[in-house]
Order: C-alpha cells, then structure tokens, then sequence
C-alpha cells in the first residue's frame, strides 16, 4: 500500500515539474515572439489562406494544418498582449479584454478540433470552409483589439481609425 503512495506522489511530483517546465519554455517563446513576427505571420496567413482554393487536395491538407498552426502562435501572442488589459482599473477596459478573450477561446477551440480532424480523419472535412472562418476570427479578434486600444489609449492612437473595420 505505501509503495503505491510513493508512485502517485512521484507521479504527481513529476507531472508537476513537466507542466513548469513547459510553462516555463513557452513563456519564453511567447516573451521573445514581437509585433514584427505577428505582422508577418498575418502576411503569411493571408497569401496562404487565398491560395489554398488552388491548390490540390494533397497540398490543401498541409496548408491547411500550417494555417491552424499559425494562427494558434498568433492568438497565443495577443492573449500575451492582452494580460495587461485583463487587470485595468476601467471597468470597461477589463470587459473588453475578456470578451476578446472569449472570442479567442472559442477560436482556439475550432482550430484545435480542426487539427484533430485534419491529422485523424481528413476526408471528413474536405472544403475549405472551417479554415476560412478560423481566418475570418483571428482578423476579428485583431480589430477587437486594435479596438481595445483605441479606447485605453486615446491619445496614442487618436489617428487610427478602427470604424471601417469592424
């Protein structure tokens, strides 16, 4: 009996060291990834989502798991972003963020059941179409947050105009 309370205590132990670890390498990664590397991450999401129609089944399939992959990295750098806003004394800045951090659960929700289909059962879903609405998320979930920062910060971002997109 104690030998097996030793096991799920070692057990638990070393879960508990490989989540830290892991959080630990990803913060790192999140903290080192800039602005720079999300516009051009945009940029590639963007050519590649419009030639992903062209393409042969074969490619589509790859491409596909590249887009949901990008977009993943992307998203995981706004939620960064969006932990400063998360804790703002205005009450209005703070409900902003979380509804942007909503939208970017549930994104994050259909791109990781789109890469289990796309690595388990392909055929079941062979038009574009899931990817295209994961695209259309993450523009919208950026312009939230282009909107989010109009409204915390005025002064700063007084010249850009976020009414025609979204």
């Amino acid at each position: 009996m104690m030998g097996i309370s030793l096991l799920i205590c070692l057990g638990t132990a070393f879960a508990t060291i490989g989540v830290v670890i892991l959080e630990t390498v990803y913060r790192h990664w999140i903290e080192s990834y800039t602005l720079q590397d999300s516009l051009q991450t945009l940029e590639r999401i963007r050519t590649a989502v419009s030639e992903l129609p062209d393409l042969p089944p074969k490619e589509r399939t790859g491409k596909r798991r590249a887009i949901a992959k990008d977009i993943l990295r992307d998203v995981g750098f706004l939620v960064y972003l969006l932990d400063d806003c998360r804790n703002d004394s205005d009450p209005e800045i703070r409900e902003r963020a979380c509804n942007i951090l909503r939208e970017i659960m549930r994104l994050n929700w259909e791109l990781r059941q789109l890469l289990f289909l796309l690595r388990f059962r392909p055929k079941l879903i062979a038009d574009c179409q899931r990817i295209f609405d994961a695209a259309g998320g993450h523009c919208r979930v950026w312009i939230a947050y282009l909107h989010l920062l109009n409204a915390k910060y005025p002064e700063l971002y007084r010249r850009l105009r976020c009414e025609n997109l979204g």
